[in-house]
């Protein structure tokens, strides 16, 4: 939820007026000469209370004269009121979506339009496979490139149909299994390994773990493209919940999902592979559970949008076309009001990893675009350690350096750190930086071949 704050400040550096009531902060910005305004700034509000908001500088005028700063602030998730939505892990997710039309009728001489039928909530996940294009998302685990498919699985979708058939029924809770093997649906006993891209279904799994982590993920995927409230992903896990060793509690629901990834698709190099673990795994899954639940409520008039024109005649954002699942998903409920996750001020959501691994796979060793891009003055840096071939847990010696446009390095957030297999994620503080182009590279140097590969990518520092 948006709101705009206008607030007058009385500037310090106005010693002549005297006020002395600092009850507002001016962070991260700086003002000159005798009029002018401040843009793109961070805005920090401080009450006496105790409380706070943050928010981005819409516009701003400071007169010298009078030593008043006059501010427009457009403040983002203002105390926790942003209210957010998820779909839960049922088979609501298994019905037909229904496709979106109007039909029309001449009231007082007025032709009026009306939808045939209302929306139902696979609409709203046709939305964003849509939104995604025809190559869909992965929704557990990490898509290996060609070399290594053969060895590691994960589970991927490209239309909202195909999700739904792996929720016809529910899944039994005491089965919870990483991407590891087919197994028997009601012993719960492997047959075969699962490798390469997997649509899971029903009729062939039974894993409630997979359950409550796929939906998870739609959730994610939702928010990130606007279907739902945009800022899940960003929301942190406020309980204690442990995955393959690591305490997931503090982490994001985007960071969360990254570790989840992880440990479903290179369980082996995880240890992730008898009654402990999988106990482990149904702990996670409760708690996935909790969060696809609790921003969930039915469908109703009051609680969706729908784009006419998009459904109509079709828009600029659907390339001109007519778009039957024109539909977006309000807002019911803030993190306060669901209790697991909160809310924390001036937190942007990172970037999901959700290729298919069908035509854009991505590199078994890659480096990700930092996610914001530009930024001011924190982004995150991310990237993918290869596997050894699916035999052995693999580990390489990594380090991380940030470099200026003169090849001068300026930061080392890693330094020949001995890292396992799989995505992993640093947070850069560029504040001691001035504006700019910056370079990062990242070198790894495999312990079991002795092998080094380094990338490089460009980011900009915009203050």
């Amino acid at each position: 939820m948006k709101s705009i704050l206008f607030l007058i400040c009385w500037l310090v550096v106005s010693v002549a007026i005297g006020q002395q009531q600092p009850v507002y902060t001016l962070v991260s910005s700086s003002i000159g000469g005798t009029n002018g305004s401040v843009e793109s700034s961070e805005y920090k509000v401080e009450f006496s209370a105790g409380q706070s908001m943050a928010g981005e500088v819409s516009s701003s005028v400071y007169s010298a004269s009078s030593g008043i700063l006059q501010i427009v602030v457009l403040v983002t998730n203002p105390s926790d009121t942003t209210q957010y939505r998820t779909f839960k892990a049922d088979t609501s997710l298994s019905k037909k979506a229904v496709s979106l039309a109007y039909k029309y009728a001449k009231i007082n001489a007025v032709k009026v339009g009306s939808l045939k039928v209302k929306p139902n909530l696979v609409t709203a996940v046709s939305e964003v496979f849509r939104r995604y294009g025809k190559k869909g998302a992965t929704f557990l685990g990490i898509a290996q490139e060609k070399a290594t498919a053969g060895n590691f699985g994960w589970i991927a979708y490209s239309k909202s149909a195909d999700v739904g058939k792996f929720y016809t029924a529910a899944h039994d809770t005491n089965r919870n299994f990483p991407i590891d093997s087919v197994r028997n649906l009601t012993t719960g006993k492997a047959t075969k390994k699962l490798v390469k891209l997997v649509k899971a279904d029903k009729k062939k799994y039974n894993n409630y773990f997979w359950e409550q982590a796929i939906a998870f993920k739609l959730n994610l995927l939702a928010s990130d493209t606007g279907v739902t409230p945009k800022g899940l992903g960003a929301l942190q896990l406020d309980i204690p919940v442990t995955l393959a060793g690591k305490e997931l509690q503090g982490k994001s629901l985007v960071a969360v999902s990254k570790e989840i990834d992880t440990v479903a698709t290179y369980w082996k190099s995880k240890s992730v592979d008898d009654a402990t673990d999988y106990a482990e795994l149904k702990a996670v899954a409760n708690v996935l559970k909790q969060i696809n639940d609790g921003f969930s409520v039915p469908m109703d008039s009051t609680n969706y949008l729908v784009d006419s024109l998009a459904v109509v005649k079709g828009t600029t954002a659907t390339g001109g076309k007519k778009n039957p699942y024109a539909v977006t998903l309000l807002g019911v409920k803030t993190a306060s009001d669901v209790g697991i996750v909160r809310y924390v001020p001036s937190t942007k959501s990172e970037r999901l990893v959700y290729g298919t691994g069908e035509e854009d796979i991505p590199m078994a060793f890659k480096l990700e675009q930092n996610y914001p891009n530009p930024f001011n003055p924190s982004t995150t840096l991310s990237f993918v350690l290869p596997t050894s071939g699916g035999q052995v847990s693999h580990s390489s010696l990594v380090s991380l350096n940030i470099y200026n446009v003169l090849g001068q390095e300026v930061a080392t957030l890693i330094h020949n750190r001995l890292m396992d297999e799989g995505m992993h994620e640093i947070q850069f503080d560029a504040s001691k930086l001035s504006s700019g182009v910056y370079f990062y590279r990242l070198s790894s140097t495999s312990v079991e071949s002795n092998e080094t590969i380094s990338l490089v990518k460009k980011m900009v520092l915009m203050r």
